[in-house]
């Protein structure tokens, strides 16, 4: 018996360090996320690529409904991905970074105005801001992640749940073996941990692609659940939507990545294996995106929401002089001191677009940029609610461009002919 408590004093003792340690990197990290706060510095994370970002717009392209479609020929000439990036610095996890994405390209011809509260809301609440920060990173950014897809798109329910709850069960319940049998005690909890071992590894082999995206989704599940306990305008709608996925608890804090860079890694990694958590988590998730699938696109858009709302307020906080856009239903824009978001040292140009105009100019004198700075602020507008501008008047409208397109020879197609094409 004494050996028995000495083995058990042992691995709280451990477990206390590892949380320690923990612990410690947490306090490290939420200091520099508020020292980088109004900057562009991206603080212990990697941008997602644009593939994986564009996989998850049309997605939302297909789902969903939109006025205008920012297409990728527009998307090119402006470097909009560029522009895209600088605003994304402050986004922790990839669920941000897919809303922020499809609302830059799928606009809507209306004001925005629970996006711009949210902000405010935000801006005169940092400490829930550096918490939602702090919850966000938990999650992390994954490229490809798929978690959109399973819930767009959900396969069908798996039937083996209760079956995987057996096994986990047995390792947890076998030490009590030892009170009526001290061999047992030892044995069966060793060899059934040894058989789930190997049986975890075998599933993950032949289930790893739809293990790996669920587990994304499954820390979406449990990182929701925490946020829908902070005071935030959408608590209540949140902590409703995510309440129909309440026992991923279980799943998510084992489910999150692992890169064997941490102790408390390592022990969540053997955890995993011995109580069959992503057999248990896949089961359970597949059984739930079926029959609460509305609920589920509920969590994905409102912290979607939450994410991209931090990153463009530090956005606008970096920026020397930005506007709330004013849109009229008479045709035209009209803006003072515009600038390019690019340029360190930009030069600001006044606008007045009233009727159709060509613009002029020696090579290299600035035609090109002049034009790109009223596109691009004239979809920051409709998508994000602000221009990088001293003021900015306009109509709600498509945003078209044709400046790398080239004729075609070999098909006997030219420049006109391409063009029209294009616009068609």
């Amino acid at each position: 018996m004494s050996q028995f408590i000495l083995v058990l004093l042992g691995f709280l003792a451990v477990l206390v360090l590892v949380t320690a340690s923990a612990i410690r990197r947490k306090i490290r990290f939420k200091k520099r996320l508020a020292a980088a706060w109004g900057s562009r510095e991206r603080v212990d994370c990697r941008p997602d690529s644009e593939s994986s970002l564009y996989e998850s717009f049309l997605l939302d392209e297909e789902a969903g409904t939109y006025d205008s479609l920012v297409d990728d020929q527009t998307w090119g000439d402006l470097d909009f991905f560029d522009v895209f990036q600088d605003i994304d610095t402050a986004s922790q996890s990839s669920l941000g970074s897919e809303y922020l994405y499809s609302k830059l390209r799928l606009l809507h011809f209306e004001a925005d105005q629970e996006f711009d509260d949210l902000q405010a809301y935000l801006a005169q609440h940092p400490e829930v801001r550096i918490q939602l920060q702090l919850l966000f990173s938990e999650l992390s950014k994954k490229n490809h992640n798929q978690a959109k897809k399973l819930i767009y798109k959900p396969a069908q329910a798996n039937h083996k749940g209760s079956f995987y709850l057996f096994l986990a069960a047995i390792p947890l319940v076998s030490p009590l073996l030892y009170f009526i049998n001290p061999s047992l005690g030892y044995i069966v909890p060793i060899i059934s941990m040894a058989f789930n071992i190997v049986y975890s590894m075998a599933t993950r082999w032949s289930l790893e692609m739809k293990l790996d995206s669920m587990g994304y989704l499954v820390r979406i599940f449990y990182i929701g659940e925490k946020i829908a306990r902070l005071p935030l305008p959408q608590q209540a709608a949140l902590k409703e939507a995510v309440a129909s996925f309440s026992r991923t608890r279980l799943f998510g804090e084992v489910f999150r990545p692992q890169s064997g860079a941490s102790e408390l890694e390592i022990f969540y990694l053997y955890i995993n294996s011995v109580l069959l958590i992503p057999q248990l988590a896949q089961a359970y998730i597949s059984n739930r995106l079926v029959k609460a699938n509305q609920q589920a696109r509920q969590v994905l858009e409102i912290l979607g929401r939450l994410e991209a709302a931090i990153a463009v307020l530090n956005y606008k906080e970096s920026l020397p002089i930005y506007a709330k856009p004013s849109f009229t239903s008479s045709a035209g824009m009209k803006g003072k001191g515009l600038y390019h978001p690019l340029l360190e040292r930009p030069v600001s140009n006044d606008l007045d677009f009233s009727k159709n105009m060509m613009i002029s100019g020696d090579n290299a004198s600035g035609k090109s940029t002049y034009l790109r700075i009223a596109a691009i602020n004239t979809i920051l507008a409709q998508g994000l609610g602000f221009a990088c501008a001293e003021s900015l008047t306009l109509q709600h409208g498509h945003v078209l461009s044709s400046m790398d397109v080239t004729d075609d020879i070999g098909s006997g197609d030219s420049y006109f002919i391409a063009e029209g094409l294009l616009s068609a």
